[in-house]
């Protein structure tokens, strides 16, 4: 598995559910965004500046994607590797 470091934007979807602003991830994808659909704004990137995360730029619309593969990473001990699917399911519940 590769693994590399991705920064997030503080104070995005994505940082907030993880609770913290530099992780490293598993990223094994040989394609990456290059033109960012309308609606959507950057929110992590990689050190050689592949985009890694993206959310909604609006608060009528709650949007929050990754590049890398959370669902692979349940045996890491980190404390933010199950953020992303908490803030998932507080969403669906309404939260």
């Amino acid at each position: 598995m590769r693994v590399y470091p991705v920064l997030l934007e503080s104070g995005s979807l994505i940082a907030v559910a993880l609770g913290a602003t530099r992780l490293s991830v598993n990223s094994v994808h040989h394609q990456s965004i290059r033109y960012l659909g309308e609606g959507l704004r950057i929110t992590a990137r990689s050190p050689d500046g592949i985009i890694e995360g993206v959310e909604s730029d609006s608060d009528d619309w709650w949007v929050m994607a990754v590049q890398w593969h959370p669902e692979e990473m349940n045996d890491s001990p980190e404390p933010w590797d199950r953020g992303l699917f908490r803030a998932f399911a507080g969403r669906l519940a309404g939260g």
